[in-house]
């Protein structure tokens, strides 16, 4: 496996507990949890393409790669918590 950028690893546990997640405590979130970091590596991946691609970046686009991460890294940290619960 690839290995994890610090800035996209997960921030557990949260601060907040989710309810919607419990259900998660009694399934094997291991496939979720390396498709997310998956994703979040690919889009780091295009969004540095992005960055470096062109003489004119288009912010609005690295901006929503950014927030594109950001979500999944969000998702990955409720999962994380879920597991530590």
């Amino acid at each position: 496996m690839h290995e994890i950028p610090l800035n996209l690893r997960a921030t557990f546990p949260l601060k907040h507990h989710h309810a919607e997640f419990d259900c998660l405590k009694l399934r094997d979130t291991h496939a979720l949890r390396t498709q997310l970091l998956g994703e979040m590596l690919e889009l780091d991946a295009q969004r540095a393409h992005l960055e470096m691609g062109a003489s004119t970046i288009d912010f609005s686009m690295v901006q929503t790669y950014k927030e594109m991460i950001q979500s999944r890294r969000v998702l990955l940290d409720q999962v994380s918590a879920a597991i530590i619960n």
